[in-house]
């Protein structure tokens, strides 16, 4: 069963390093949702500007740092509000949990 806690600790360590804050407090993490009975988390990431420099480094930490949950068998991520949301996406497919 995944924790919802757990999930929001991992997502509250990823640093923005512009900001010097965390992801979760900045409310760039939204609609999450957690399938406890297939161990998937979905939510929606919009990065700070649609040009962030950084988008692409967050939302990597983002999915590795919840696949690493032993609980979560995938994580979905929707990128909202980013000009090249559509790499990004693409580039989010490749990453699988590591068995």
């Amino acid at each position: 069963m995944i924790n919802k806690e757990s999930v929001v600790n991992v997502l509250k360590g990823i640093i923005d390093p512009e900001m010097g804050i965390d992801v979760y407090t900045l409310r760039l993490i939204k609609d999450l949702q957690i399938s406890e009975e297939n161990g998937v988390i979905d939510l929606v990431f919009r990065p700070a500007s649609s040009v962030c420099p950084l988008a692409f480094q967050l939302t990597i930490e983002i999915k590795k740092g919840l696949l690493a949950l032993e609980e979560v068998k995938d994580v979905n991520i929707k990128i909202e509000n980013y000009s090249n949301a559509e790499a990004l996406n693409k580039l989010l497919k490749q990453i699988r949990k590591e068995r």
